[in-house]
C-alpha cells in the first residue's frame, strides 16, 4: 500500500481571507494551518505509478498523501520533514491534486521569492 511509504510529514496552510480591500483589490492573504499529514515527497523527474495500467510522468517536486488528507490546489506547503524532524523541502504551493485509489498524488510548485 502507498501508506506504508509515507514516512515524511507535510504541514499545509490555506488562505482563509476572502473579499476585497476598500479599493476593490483582493484582500491580502491570511494563511492558517490546515494540518500536518503523512506523505512521501521527492524532487526531480520521475514516474509515479498510480494504478497497474497507468503511470504519470512527474517533473519537479511532488508528493503523495493519504486519501483523507485535506489538500487543495493553492494550499501552501510550510515544510516537509522526515521522521526525525529534519527538513526535506521548504515552502511550495500545491499545483495539482489527483485522487487515486488509496492516496492522492500532489504536484508542487516552488515559490519564487
Amino acid at each position: 500500500s502507498a501508506r506504508s511509504t509515507m514516512t515524511m510529514r507535510v504541514t499545509l496552510k490555506r488562505n482563509v481571507q476572502e473579499g476585497t480591500d476598500p479599493y476593490g483589490q483582493p484582500a491580502p492573504p491570511r494563511l492558517e494551518v490546515v494540518g500536518t499529514f503523512p506523505c512521501w515527497a521527492w524532487s526531480g523527474s520521475g514516474r509515479l505509478s498510480l494504478q497497474a495500467e497507468r503511470t504519470l510522468a512527474v517533473e519537479g517536486p511532488a508528493m503523495i498523501v493519504p486519501q483523507e488528507a485535506d489538500v487543495r490546489v493553492g494550499d501552501r506547503v510550510v515544510e516537509i520533514v522526515d521522521r526525525r524532524g529534519r527538513l526535506v523541502m521548504g515552502r511550495m504551493d500545491v499545483d495539482a491534486v489527483m485522487r487515486r485509489a488509496g492516496h492522492q498524488a500532489v504536484t508542487l510548485r516552488k515559490i519564487d521569492a
